[in-house]
C-alpha cells in the first residue's frame, strides 16, 4: 500500500531515535578512539604544527556542534519599546 500524504505514521522507530547500527557503529569507533588516546597524542605531537592543525580542524565537526545561521526577522524596536518587553519576560 503506497504512503498516503497526511496519512499519520504508524509503527517503526520514533522520530530521533537512532538506527541500531548506526549507533553500534559509534559504540565502536568511542572504543577504539578511547583505547588509544595516549597513541593519538603521541602522534600529534610528532607531527608538523600544520599537519597537527590541519587533523584537530578536521576532527573538530565530531566534537563540536555547528552553528546554524541565525536570520533576524523583527523590525527594529526603540529601548523603550525593548525594555517594556524585557519587563514582560520578569514579570
Amino acid at each position: 500500500m503506497p504512503f498516503e500524504k497526511g496519512r499519520t505514521k504508524t509503527g517503526g522507530r520514533a522520530k530521533g531515535t537512532p538506527n541500531a547500527i548506526t549507533a553500534s557503529v559509534q559504540g565502536g569507533i568511542a572504543e577504539i578512539v578511547n583505547g588509544n588516546l595516549d597513541r593519538l597524542r603521541a602522534d600529534l605531537e610528532a607531527m608538523t604544527p600544520k599537519e597537527r592543525a590541519d587533523v584537530i580542524a578536521k576532527l573538530l565537526p565530531y566534537v563540536i556542534p555547528r552553528r546554524m545561521e541565525a536570520k533576524i526577522t523583527e523590525t527594529a524596536v526603540t529601548p523603550e519599546e525593548a525594555a517594556a518587553e524585557f519587563m514582560k519576560l520578569t514579570d
